[in-house]
């Protein structure tokens, strides 16, 4: 499995795919290659994850349905 070559900005583009798990193998090991060499896609990575708990934890709770 070749991995692809991205740019900085293409990996930055793929970090909120990298953090929910959803890029192809061969991507998420080329994303992690770039974060291993590269500290600014590190903290732009951390700052993703913080911005997208806080999002998560913002929400408001819904009830279930009792038809669920």
């Amino acid at each position: 499995m070749k991995q692809p070559e991205l740019s900085f900005q293409e990996v930055e583009e793929r970090l909120p795919d990298f953090l929910l798990g959803t890029l192809a193998p061969e991507e998420m090991l080329a994303v992690l290659t770039h974060l291993e060499a590269q500290a600014e896609l590190r903290q732009k990575l951390q700052h993703l994850e913080e911005s997208m708990t806080a999002l998560a934890l913002s929400a408001p709770d819904v009830p279930l349905s009792p038809h669920v």
